[in-house]
Order: structure tokens, then sequence, then C-alpha cells
């Protein structure tokens, strides 16, 4: 997720935030911007966690690393955030305070390194797991907080906690439902998948240009190829 959806749209929205910002329709660019990221980091983040034990059963050969797959939708999920407050950080390079950007690493560095100390003894990796998430959840709260009088970006929070709601709750029925036939597990997940979106749907996510946006491609690139 880091290499080919986070750190190609950093390269294109720093050339690009520059070059808008002075448009009259700015911040709404930036807000679905914002939106689309974590949607797709989210997205891509979701089809990882569903394909990751069949890649880790294929190269790593050391049983006792295998339980290490249940760690990885913590880290994508946790990725996510980081994707978010590349917002926050734009608005610090506006405004020439990129000090406020170290402190505010810094404070979640020492929230972390605490918390790992006084919960990992008791609940191992998965407390460590959960505390990465929640130190990058705090990063872009504090980022969000110091910017809000006067970010380009109003985050569409609704969205956000849809989408996280729904990663962690279809990731926990994937396991919960997990299945040692293959077949039946592709199928499961697959499933899986479709109702994501469909939720999203029904949730209201997408605006109704958005909807017609979507209709288009898949008429263009799709329907009409198969007829």
């Amino acid at each position: 997720t880091n290499a080919f959806i986070l750190s190609p749209f950093t390269l294109a929205i720093n050339i690009i935030f520059w070059k808008k910002i002075n448009d009259d329709n700015f911040k709404r660019f930036m807000t679905k911007s914002s939106t689309y990221l974590f949607s797709a980091m989210i997205f891509i983040s979701l089809l990882i966690t569903f394909i990751i034990p069949y890649v880790l059963k294929i190269f790593v050969r050391n049983q006792s690393l295998l339980p290490a797959e249940n760690i990885i939708p913590f880290i994508l999920f946790s990725n996510c955030f980081v994707a978010l407050f590349l917002f926050p950080s734009l608005d610090f390079y506006h405004r020439r305070n990129t000090n406020a950007i170290l402190y505010i690493i810094a404070s979640c560095l020492v929230f972390n390194v605490v918390a790992n100390i006084i919960f990992i003894k008791y609940f191992g990796m998965y407390a460590s797991a959960v505390i990465t998430v929640l130190s990058f959840i705090l990063m872009l709260l504090l980022g969000h907080y110091l910017t809000k009088s006067y970010s380009f970006t109003k985050f569409e929070v609704y969205k956000v906690i849809l989408l996280s709601a729904l990663f962690i709750s279809i990731v926990a029925l994937s396991y919960a439902l997990r299945s040692v036939n293959i077949a039946i597990d592709l199928g499961f997940k697959s499933i899986l998948i479709f109702l994501f979106i469909f939720i999203l749907y029904i949730f209201k996510f997408f605006e109704p240009v958005e909807i017609e946006s979507i209709k288009g491609f898949f008429n263009k690139y799709f329907i009409k190829k198969f007829r």
C-alpha cells in the first residue's frame, strides 16, 4: 500500500497542491482527494488481508512465523491513517510550520514506546499491533486539530469512520469463518468484497456524480468489450 498507492500519490499531490492552491474549488479537491486516498488504501488493504495467508504458506518455511499473518491487517489499517496525515502535513508546509510535524511524530513515538512497555508483557504482539494503529490515529488527530483553523482539507469524517468500521468488521468476519478448503474460502472472501461495496452504496458513501462515473467506467471498459 505504501509503495504502490501512498508514495505515488504523495509525489503527485505535492505538485498539484501548489499548482491548484488558488483555484476556486481547491478545498473540495483536497477533501475528495483525502477520501479517495483513504478508500483506496482501505480497499487494497482488504484485498491484501485476504490474499496474504496463501502467500505466506508459499514463501514462509518456518511454521512458527505463520501466526504473524494475524498482525498484517493491523499494519495495513495503520498505514491508512498515515496516508491521511499527508493532508495536515501539506497545511503545515503551506504555513511554514514544519516543526509541528516533528513535535507530532515525537509525541506519537513517546506514546507508542510507553504503551508498548506497559501492555506488551500482557498481550504480546497483539498489544503492539493495536498500539501501532492508535499511534497513527493519534498522529492524524493531532495534525487535524492543529490545522483545523486554516486547513485546506475538511475530512469527510462519516466516510472515514464507515470505511474503518467496514474494514474491521469484514476482516474479523473473514478470520472467524475461515475455511480450510481454498475454493470455499476464496468464494466466501469474494462475497465479502461485494458486500463491502454494497454496504458503502447502501449507506450513501458514493455521491450521485461518483455513481455515474463508475457506471460510465464499467460501460466503457467492460460492458462494451463483452458486447
